[in-house]
């Protein structure tokens, strides 16, 4: 299953695709990425917007199958 759009898909006032995915893989890289998701999730925290409770769907967990 894929999510999402192919890379050369990205309208062209983002510049070329190639400098899109430069920038976005150097970010990861530098942990960009994380540090944003940790700065939202503690903000949500902090908002009492977090739900704590945990449950999982009847049928337990199934794992993908491996990538060639």
């Amino acid at each position: 299953m894929r999510v999402g759009a192919p890379w050369p898909d990205v309208p062209a006032c983002y510049g070329s695709w190639q400098a899109v995915y430069a920038l976005f893989r150097r970010r990861q890289r530098d942990g960009v990425w994380t540090c944003i998701l940790a700065a939202l999730q503690a903000r949500a925290d902090a908002a009492g917007l977090v739900d704590r409770q945990v449950s999982a769907a009847a049928g337990g967990r199934r794992r993908a199958p491996a990538a060639c």
